[in-house]
């Protein structure tokens, strides 16, 4: 997911239901965006991409969801869409101090053979940084390898947000490392999210990992 899971698009986390004794909240979302990028690479290959997903929250700090998008059929083994399964657990140590652990599945339906994967994740948030790592397994439980994820968030005024990211990732299959990097701007607008952000990459070999902008248009439902 340009998922903070955070780390795959701006989504709009507006709450449309409770159970009744408010233990448990439900959200649901959906996005149109100019390009899929995922830690720095267009997943849509520069086309663009529509995504939504479904929350589930409790006040415990549980939760789980799922979310979608379309995906270029060409760099993933024919299939064009990826489904991402979550679950984790989040909490506060102290009143700045937040943490968040958790599972991602990645799935590629009717990829051929299948690019599939998992990502265990833990992290930790102080006021406006937060830092998280991710260790990824494929199916057959091989190392695929690691990614951290640093995060800076500040308030500007006219309730516009400002969204810093550099992240590294640490490939145990090819044995490289990448970095990528993005900024980017929010705000709310008539009920709609809107995110112009710009990112890259330290690759220089691959077209789909270099520099651009995107914008992002999302909606809670």
């Amino acid at each position: 997911m340009n998922k903070t899971i955070f780390s795959k698009t701006l989504l709009a986390t507006g709450l449309v239901a409770c159970t009744s004794l408010a233990q448990a909240e439900f959200s649901a979302n959906v996005a149109l965006t100019s390009d899929y990028v995922f830690r720095g690479f267009s997943q849509s290959k520069e086309d663009p991409a529509i995504q939504g997903g479904f929350d589930y929250a409790h006040k415990s700090g549980f939760y789980a969801g799922v979310w979608g998008s379309n995906v270029s059929s060409d760099m993933y083994n024919g299939s064009g869409l990826e489904a991402d399964l979550y679950a984790g657990y989040s909490g506060e140590i102290t009143k700045d101090l937040g943490y968040d652990v958790g599972l991602i599945r990645y799935i590629y339906p009717g990829s051929s053979p299948s690019t599939d994967y998992d990502e265990i994740y833990a992290g930790l948030s102080y006021k406006f940084i937060s830092v998280k790592y991710f260790a990824g397994v494929d199916i057959g439980n091989a190392e695929l390898g690691d990614y951290l994820d640093a995060g800076l968030d500040f308030d500007l005024p006219q309730g516009i947000g400002l969204g810093l990211h550099v992240g590294n990732w640490n490939s145990k299959v090819t044995g490289g490392d990448f970095t990528d990097y993005k900024i980017g701007l929010s705000k709310e607008i008539g009920g709609f999210g809107f995110e112009l952000a710009y990112t890259d990459t330290d690759v220089d070999s691959d077209a789909l990992a270099s520099g651009r902008v995107v914008l992002t248009v999302s909606k809670s439902l």
